[in-house]
């Protein structure tokens, strides 16, 4: 009777393992045919990619150049809005001008500014603004 109970339970376990070893092919196998599908499907595809006619047709042109316009439309636009918040370009001062008469008028204006209004200026002998470098040179006219 001992041989047989052992050889139940072997029988049982195996049925279980091989149960449980089949449960999982089929699971691992219904995957593997839905990646595989999702390959084949994409192997088509690039096939008939490589088949199609290159890149550029006119439709494509025309496609594009909308997209450029209403590109362009949307940046004038910008512009456009913008416009109001920027004061417009003086082209006739010249660059002695604009470090003699414009930024030393607005650094002694702030400095007024700020001991009116008790602001403390860390080095006040050095202070220019962040513009410390056009004390001695002139900018770019360019930048001007």
């Amino acid at each position: 009777m001992k041989g047989n109970t052992w050889l139940v339970g072997y029988v049982v376990v195996t049925v279980l393992v091989v149960g449980g070893a089949g449960f999982f092919f089929f699971q691992g196998h219904a995957a593997y045919n839905e990646g595989f599908s999702g390959w084949d499907s994409r192997a088509s595809r690039i096939e008939r990619l490589e088949k199609d006619v290159p890149y550029p047709s006119e439709e494509n042109e025309e496609q594009l150049r909308s997209v450029v316009e209403s590109y362009n439309a949307d940046v004038n636009a910008l512009y456009e809005s913008l416009s109001r918040y920027q004061k417009p370009l003086n082209e006739e001062i010249s660059d002695s001008d604009f470090t003699t008469q414009l930024l030393a008028k607005k650094v002694e204006d702030f400095r007024k500014f700020a001991a009116e209004n008790d602001l403390a200026i860390d080095s006040e002998d050095q202070f220019y603004m962040a513009m410390s470098a056009y004390q001695s040179t002139f900018p770019k006219p360019d930048i001007v």
